[in-house]
């Protein structure tokens, strides 16, 4: 796939906060992997992850290391950016929820 390049020659950015942040509204549940985006958005995992710290640095996700893995989620939640309830999509307590 060609990358869209800048007039100044450099790639275009294609994992944008905001197209990050759009996952939300497409994955099942409050909270995210950058697995999530990177299949979403067609990307690495590396790219998808560099753009979910970025808004953790910013203050707008929130994050979390749980059964090995780092859960994003939005740090404006209800709740004042604690963590969702629950397992992350797909790590289920043992029935369906």
């Amino acid at each position: 796939m060609d990358r869209e390049r800048a007039d100044s020659g450099e790639f275009v950015p294609t994992v944008t906060p905001d197209r990050v942040l759009a996952v939300f509204g497409t994955v099942e549940g409050p909270a995210i992997t950058s697995s999530d985006v990177a299949a979403e958005l067609e990307c690495t995992a590396e790219a998808a992850r560099r753009t979910l710290d970025e808004l953790h640095e910013e203050g707008r996700l929130a994050r979390r290391r749980t059964a090995g893995r780092l859960i994003y989620w939005r740090a404006d939640d209800e709740g004042g950016g604690g963590p969702p309830d629950g397992p992350p999509p797909g790590r289920g307590r043992g029935h369906d929820e």
